[in-house]
């Protein structure tokens, strides 16, 4: 029986995804993509080792980004690498200490090298794509 971890495997990469820092190139500019309970989430496009995933962007991860690249028009992200790594933080209004993704400057990186160690576990490719439009 497939495990329902597997059958609803999120597509956003998430602080507890990462093992270490990791060098990721951004390919998208901020997006909204709908989040819980009628919510939105500002996301972006990145690639980690070949692999297309997005992040939802908090304030803090958005402050690391402009901090770095020195532009807060987030159109003017993309190709830009950056390095992300997990960082333990509380959330306060939970009372409970998770793991996040912060940024920080790629060092010597030019925008078509993408680094890092990674995944623990990377994601496995789709193969349920249909591209066949209905008539």
């Amino acid at each position: 029986m497939p495990r329902v971890s597997e059958l609803f495997k999120a597509e956003r990469l998430k602080g507890s995804d990462l093992t270490g820092p990791g060098t990721v190139i951004i390919k998208s500019a901020l997006i909204e993509k709908p989040g819980y309970n009628g919510g939105v989430e500002q996301t972006i496009d990145v690639e980690l080792n070949g692999t297309m995933r997005f992040v939802k962007v908090t304030p803090q991860l958005a402050a690391d980004i402009v901090a770095i690249l020195g532009d807060d028009e987030s159109l003017n992200w993309i190709n830009k690498a950056i390095t992300i790594y997990p960082k333990e933080e509380l959330i306060k209004s939970e009372n409970k200490m998770v793991l996040v993704i912060r940024a920080s400057a790629a060092k010597d990186v030019p925008a078509s090298v993408v680094t890092g160690n990674g995944y623990k576990t990377p994601p496995k490719p789709r193969t349920d794509l249909n591209d066949d439009i209905p008539l």
